[in-house]
C-alpha cells in the first residue's frame, strides 16, 4: 500500500508540476498579449509614406509619384497600401470599396492619408476639409482640395471660387459623381 501511495503521490506531484509549468506558461502568454493589446494601436496606427516610382493609382491606372503635391493614400491593417493620384479617386475607391478591393473591407483601414493643398504634407483626412468646385485643377482635372482648417476652407473656397466645403466622412459617391 505504501509503494501505491507513493506512487499515487509521485503522479500527484508531476500532475501539479505540469499544471505548474502551464501556469507559467499561461501567465507568459497573458503577459504577451498585453503587451500586444497595448501595443496594437501603434502596431496598427498607419503613417503615410511615399509611394515608389512603379506605384499606380487603381483607379485611373496613372503614375502617382510624379504628382507629390497630390498624393493620397489608403493603409490596411495586412500592411499594404493603395497610393492615389488624388483625393477624387481615393474617394471613389473608397466609396466604393467593395467593388475595388474583395480582399479588403473598411474595417481593415489602418489610415487614409492626403496631400493637404496649402501644406504639401500628408494628413490623416479627418483633419482636413474637402472643398469642391474651385479653379484649382489635380493631375486628372477637377479634384477635391484638401485644406487643414475650417477657416483655411473657407477662404480657399472664396480665393478659388469653390462651391462648397465637406468632411471626409460627408464626402459621398453623389458628390464625387460631379467630378
Amino acid at each position: 500500500m505504501t509503494s501505491k501511495t507513493q506512487i499515487n503521490h509521485k503522479q500527484l506531484q508531476d500532475i501539479f508540476s505540469t499544471k505548474r509549468i502551464s501556469g507559467i506558461s499561461a501567465a507568459l502568454l497573458l503577459q504577451l498579449a498585453l503587451i500586444l493589446l497595448f501595443s496594437f494601436p501603434t502596431i496598427l496606427s498607419a503613417e503615410p509614406v511615399q509611394p515608389s516610382s512603379q506605384d499606380r493609382c487603381p483607379i485611373c491606372g496613372m503614375f502617382v509619384a510624379p504628382f507629390p503635391n497630390w498624393i493620397a493614400q489608403i493603409e490596411f491593417n495586412d500592411g499594404t497600401r493603395e497610393f492615389f493620384d488624388g483625393p477624387k479617386d481615393m474617394f471613389r475607391y473608397y466609396l466604393n470599396l467593395k467593388k475595388n478591393d474583395s480582399t479588403h473591407s473598411k474595417e481593415s483601414i489602418t489610415g487614409i492619408y492626403v496631400t493637404e493643398y496649402y501644406s504639401t504634407k500628408m494628413m490623416h483626412v479627418d483633419e482636413l476639409f474637402f472643398v469642391t468646385g474651385s479653379d484649382i485643377m489635380g493631375p486628372m482635372g477637377k479634384e477635391l482640395i484638401p485644406v487643414h482648417t475650417k477657416e483655411a476652407a473657407e477662404s480657399f473656397k472664396q480665393e478659388h471660387k469653390g462651391k462648397a466645403l465637406f468632411t471626409f466622412e460627408q464626402v459621398t459617391n453623389d458628390i464625387i459623381s460631379g467630378f
